[in-house]
């Protein structure tokens, strides 16, 4: 089974590379298309994500925002894929840090 991996932080750029992503699966014959977010923060981001929570009326903790965050950012690119024919699709959105800057 041939796949496809696109990778999205609801950037712009992201939603282009989800358009091409998308294009290949369905360009090498109709390979499944894999969605996926990172959910993460980092303390100098909390003040946004809280501002996001209000805005989006969420409630928990700051992970649990970060999470529906990301989870947008795949619904963002499922939709785009799904509207350029794509039929066969995973998507998923998992919890992880970024690796510490030097």
């Amino acid at each position: 089974m041939k796949c496809v991996l696109i990778a999205t932080d609801g950037s712009d750029h992201a939603l282009k590379a989800a358009e091409l992503g998308t294009e290949l699966a369905i360009k090498i014959g109709g390979a499944e298309l894999h969605i996926l977010a990172v959910a993460h923060y980092e303390p100098s981001e909390e003040f946004e994500l809280r501002k996001f929570a209000q805005i989006e009326r969420l409630e928990g903790g700051i992970m649990n925002i970060a999470r529906e965050l990301a989870q947008g950012h795949v619904e963002r690119a499922r939709h785009k894929a799904e509207a350029q024919g794509v039929k066969t699709m995973k998507t998923a959105v998992m919890v992880g840090d970024l690796p510490s800057r030097s």
